[in-house]
């Protein structure tokens, strides 16, 4: 993954206090995503900007399909938990 950092092509909104970074390959959306605190964070929204579509979200480590819903999809975040995500 050489591509830019966070490139302008896509844009992906979290609520604080996570983080979130991307890149994009060809018609892939790879979004990371991190829990910095010490506390669980459950059902928070990934959002995606209108400019790049998605319909499908897998997470990487476990392969779960995740739900699409409005350029977003929700997910459960352990403490220090670091979630890679292929969107397309």
């Amino acid at each position: 993954m050489q591509d830019p950092v966070n490139p302008e092509s896509a844009s992906i909104m979290v609520n604080s206090p996570l983080q979130a970074g991307w890149r994009v390959e060809g018609n892939k959306l790879y979004v990371f995503v991190v829990n910095p605190t010490g506390q669980p964070r459950k059902a928070q929204s990934i959002r995606v900007a209108p400019s790049f579509r998605i319909s499908s979200c897998q997470e990487f480590e476990t392969a779960r399909q995740l739900p699409i819903e409005n350029s977003q999809w929700q997910d459960d975040f352990a403490p220090l938990d670091v979630k890679i995500y292929a969107a397309e």
